[in-house]
């Protein structure tokens, strides 16, 4: 049909793989970090090395947000200026 098309996950539009050489204490570490946060170790290992200088990490930054939006809703019931300043500085965080 036209206009139809698939949703793949993430996982399976990948198409690059590497092999690493590690110790079996490095192995151990990486494993048990990556079992603590859910994920597999490879997700785990990339994703690491994506975001290992970035302090706010994706999903950081979603429960951020998350936070920032609740704490607007409460303020703006007392204080329309003070809730669009909270915006306005959460805006403000996305940016750096």
């Amino acid at each position: 049909m036209k206009g139809l098309f698939t949703i793949r996950a993430e996982y399976d539009l990948k198409n690059k793989k590497t092999s690493i050489t590690m110790t079996d204490e490095d192995f151990s570490i990486i494993e048990r970090k990556a079992r603590l946060k859910g994920m597999k170790i490879s997700p785990y290992m990339v994703d690491c090395a994506l975001h290992h200088d970035d302090n706010l990490r994706p999903e950081i930054r979603a429960q951020i947000q998350t936070i920032i939006n609740y704490a607007c809703k409460i303020v703006e019931q007392y204080d329309l200026a003070a809730a669009e300043y909270l915006h306005e500085e959460g805006k403000k965080i996305w940016s750096l």
